[in-house]
């Protein structure tokens, strides 16, 4: 890695910041895909499991920025000022070490000051959480981590070598053997100081065994709610729209808004049930809707009616008043509408898990089983 002079560590506190800012982005996209994931192969959130994916996801996003960024503009002249060679011979920042310190000092606090050596150190640094996690949550040996290590390290030095695999015309950092070699060299001591990172869980036995779902938590019920409601609105608003376009109506934007929201709504709580068993939010969720009763079609009906037609008609009432009355009753109809949701998760919460719409409708939900996984 190269390094700006006079400004030894503060140049990675950019890099950092960078991948900090872009963990942020990545951790929202992937948060619910990864609860689903989580859900499904395991019926429940572990959150050991979970704080381990989230900090391996920032460490390696803070160690692809501190060896990529900042990135030069695209349209610059960076290859005409700054075309940089590979480095590599073996072990020249030692004598990189020792020439710049007989120019600026010897010593502990030179040696701190000393650009090769502190760009080595972070080198060193840069992978040492890698070997921590290989050996805590991966459970893997010494001689594997190290293999992986270096190919991690070895992707990151051909990325600078082939200047972002040719987005840019030329390297705008160093491909160093001598990177190549502190990486490996620090996943290996992360390795062995692995005991020592207890904040980092390691593996237990009971992860390898089959996936515990007996339990259906709220808040699995209400994520596959919550897909249930944006699935609707997605579906119903292009149903709408097309109408519209064939038919030639123009409607307001509320009233189509609420008729999006309304035929979504029977196409994803009624009529795919009635068809599949399950909702598209329960059937990411490996969930299955249970009927009960001689005629169980009439039970998903229902069930679909207890849990969202209170809420269209408040939204709706909502929405009629707002353009009548003042506003502040179309406010007290969203407000009622998350009164009537938090009303359906307590009771549910209380119920041990059976609330008023499965008690109302007569069904029920229940985890996926194996045999309608294969």
């Amino acid at each position: 890695m190269t390094h700006r002079e006079g400004h030894i560590y503060l140049q990675y506190a950019e890099p950092i910041g960078s991948g900090l800012k872009i963990f942020i982005v990545v951790a929202i996209v992937l948060f619910i895909p990864y609860v689903i994931h989580l859900y499904r192969r395991y019926g429940r959130v572990d959150t050991r499991r979970l704080w381990v994916s989230a900090s391996f996801l920032l460490f390696m996003i803070c160690a692809w920025a501190l060896v990529l960024m900042p990135f030069p503009d695209l349209d610059s002249s960076i290859c005409s000022v700054r075309h940089v060679n590979a480095q590599l011979v073996p072990f020249q920042w030692v004598s990189d070490t020792i020439r710049i310190a007989e120019k600026q000092g010897t010593g502990l606090t030179g040696l701190w000051r000393n650009p090769a050596f502190v760009v080595r150190a972070f080198n060193v640094l840069l992978l040492l959480p890698l070997g921590v996690y290989l050996r805590r949550w991966w459970r893997k040996p010494l001689v594997t981590s190290t293999f992986i290590a270096f190919g991690v390290s070895l992707a990151f030095e051909l990325t600078q070598w082939t200047g972002v695999w040719g987005l840019y015309d030329c390297a705008y950092r160093t491909f160093d053997v001598d990177d190549l070699m502190a990486n490996t060299a620090g996943a290996a001591l992360g390795w062995f100081l692995a005991p020592l990172v207890v904040f980092i869980p390691t593996r237990r036995q009971s992860d390898e065994l089959e996936p515990v779902n007996e339990v259906i938590t709220i808040p699995r019920r209400l994520l596959a709610a919550l897909i249930d409601y944006l699935v609707a609105t997605t579906v119903g608003g292009i149903g709408v729209a097309v109408a519209n376009v064939i038919t030639g109506t123009h409607e307001s934007a509320s009233v189509a808004g609420r008729l999006g929201l309304i035929t979504g709504l029977l196409l994803v709580t009624i009529v795919i049930p009635l068809a599949i068993g399950r909702t598209p939010g329960q059937a990411l969720l490996g969930l299955v809707l249970v009927p009960s009763g001689d005629d169980g079609r009439w039970g998903i009906v229902i069930r679909a009616a207890v849990v969202w037609l209170p809420m269209v008609i408040l939204l709706s009432v909502g929405d009629a008043t707002s353009q009548l009355v003042p506003s502040a009753i179309s406010i007290v109809g969203s407000l009622l509408t998350l009164v009537w949701i938090l009303y359906l998760t307590i009771a549910t919460a209380r119920g041990g898990g059976v609330g008023p719409a499965d008690r109302w409708s007569g069904t029920s939900l229940r985890p996926r089983s194996a045999k309608e996984w294969a």
